[in-house]
């Protein structure tokens, strides 16, 4: 409806992604990007994982490691959060990393950590204990905020 709209773009660059559509999803990223002005917000660098399978499969190799650093630089300079550095871990596999920046997230109240059922850059972790425990404190919080404002 709105071309301009660029989360529209990130969300198609990701259904591209996950079809297989590679050369789509990089385009479509990339009108993203330059509708926004080449720097996405907070919100939009936390889905690390947008493109995960394309720059996998084009041979970016040093994609996620270049992507890791310039995440951490922005979590230090407090324009990210951990659960962003900690998609970046689970992608490379680095299970304890990605673990111990997703329980700094918690600390830290991410309001991102609502979408942890769901983001496939965690499908790595999910039959890990200490995954699991901080699905159940995330969302035994989360439901327990809820009771404290319905009457």
């Amino acid at each position: 409806m709105d071309p301009s709209f660029a989360f529209a773009h990130y969300a198609l660059a990701e259904a591209y992604d996950r079809k297989g559509r590679y050369d789509e999803a990089l385009a479509e990223h990339d009108k993203a990007i330059a509708l926004v002005g080449g720097e996405p917000s907070q919100g939009w660098l936390a889905m690390a994982g947008l493109l995960k399978d394309t720059y996998q499969k084009s041979g970016g190799t040093n994609y996620w490691q270049t992507r890791l650093e310039f995440t951490r630089k922005l979590y230090n300079e407090h324009a990210v959060t951990a659960k962003a550095v900690a998609e970046i871990y689970a992608i490379l596999g680095d299970k304890g990393q990605a673990l111990g920046w997703l329980e700094k997230s918690y600390q830290e109240h991410d309001r991102f950590l609502v979408f942890l059922k769901v983001q496939s850059e965690f499908d790595n972790l999910r039959a890990d204990p200490r995954f699991e425990a901080l699905l159940h404190k995330v969302f035994a919080s989360k439901n327990s905020e809820l009771r404290k404002v319905s009457p």
